[in-house]
């Protein structure tokens, strides 16, 4: 049985048959496509801008001792979301860049067409030949999104089952920061802290 193609992926993805396949259908699919990775690449953002923030408040002089745990675990969860966001906008612009590729690819057979150094029956195989060799590549992508969503539902899972631990751990060492007076000694408690906390995304 043959192998799908890029170009057979794509057509299944738009709905139709891949020699019905026009540099139009691709062409409209492409401003959802870049949206969908910029929507993910700004989410990814406000997610690192949030466990920044929540890192922040961990260690301020003005947080009540009692909140520093619970705004260190939202750091962690914040970057760990981050983390995920930012490879689904990257698996939505390479598809991005495959969908553009092949626009290319039939816009240039197009205008060969028009200008007579193709036949005009020239059609979707033509095109599959010209996007084959990116085939592993979209393999790869996709195999790399499901990981994505297997690492994600383990680190869930993780934090769940390991929430009480983590939680006494990280109370136990900002109960020893706000007791520390000695600058040095307590720049040393919030390396340990951070490090723990940064443990969970490794």
């Amino acid at each position: 049985m043959k192998e799908e193609t890029i170009v057979d992926k794509i057509a299944i993805s738009l709905g139709i048959k891949a020699s019905q396949l026009k540099t139009a259908d691709v062409h409209a699919k492409i401003p959802a496509l870049r949206r969908t990775a910029e929507e993910y690449e700004k989410k990814a953002v406000a997610a690192e801008a949030s466990s920044l923030e929540n890192r922040g408040k961990a260690f301020s002089p003005d947080t009540p001792a009692v909140d520093r745990a619970r705004y260190m675990r939202q750091s962690t969860k914040d970057a760990q979301l981050a983390k995920t966001l930012a490879g689904f906008a990257g698996t939505f612009l390479t598809q991005l860049g495959h969908f553009t590729a092949l626009e290319t690819t039939m816009q240039i057979a197009d205008e060969m067409k028009q200008v007579g150094l193709l036949s005009s029956d020239v059609s979707a195989m033509d095109w599959q030949n010209a996007m084959d060799t990116m085939q592993e590549e979209i393999q790869r992508i996709i195999s790399t999104n499901q990981k994505l969503g297997d690492v994600m539902g383990s680190v869930l899972a993780d934090s769940s089952s390991d929430g009480m631990e983590v939680a006494d751990e990280l109370n136990e060492l900002f109960a020893k920061y706000e007791a520390e007076t000695d600058p040095v000694k307590k720049a040393e408690i919030q390396r340990t802290i951070e490090a723990k906390s940064n443990a969970v995304l490794a």
